[in-house]
């Protein structure tokens, strides 16, 4: 048997095994070292570099900055902020969102976020969801939120609707600001 150990252990699930893999990254560039050694006293070492795109990685990206389709059943990374204009529904969807980037509800419209759909960062806190004045959201079906700065930020003086039923959030900085903007 051979034992392995990865340095630095920054992110690594488990430094001391051959294949870890990087529980969260920060989009810079790192080099992990491992040292390879067996019963016999033979000793190895190899270095692997890793650079990581800031934006999200995967097989379909959201292009533009309003939300005007509902969507279903499928992967979506999230770059860039996106107004929901309408009635809108996500659905039994995966979404990877950016760092810093937020979905905003416009006056009047309503975003559906249901059927065990997952809003959540790539890698690092995105902003959020902003329910403006008038606007409608509805989060159920054990649809999960987590990885916010604020999770829901609505003014609470302006009629913002909020409809929460079996909504699961996680790991947000605040889960729902109600303010007066």
């Amino acid at each position: 048997p051979f034992a392995y150990t990865w340095l630095p252990t920054t992110n690594l699930n488990n430094p001391s095994t051959s294949n870890p893999t990087i529980s969260s990254y920060n989009g810079s560039t790192i080099t992990y070292t491992v040292f390879i050694s067996d019963a016999n006293g033979c000793e190895a070492l190899d270095s692997v570099q890793i650079t990581i795109d800031p934006t999200c990685c995967t097989a379909q990206s959201y292009t533009g900055d309003t939300l005007s389709a509902s969507i279903f059943n499928g992967n979506y990374a999230v770059n860039q902020n996106l107004l929901v204009v309408g009635t809108i529904t996500i659905a039994a969807t995966d979404m990877l969102i950016a760092p810093n980037v937020s979905i905003t509800v416009a006056s009047g419209s309503t975003l559906i976020i249901t059927a065990q759909s997952h809003l959540h960062a790539c890698y690092q806190m995105w902003t959020g969801i902003i329910v403006q004045p008038g606007a409608t959201l509805v989060i159920n079906s054990n649809s999960l939120v987590e990885d916010a700065y604020v999770a829901i930020n609505y003014n609470n003086a302006t009629g913002a609707n909020i409809q929460l039923l079996n909504a699961i959030f996680n790991k947000n900085q605040i889960t729902l600001l109600a303010q007066t903007w």
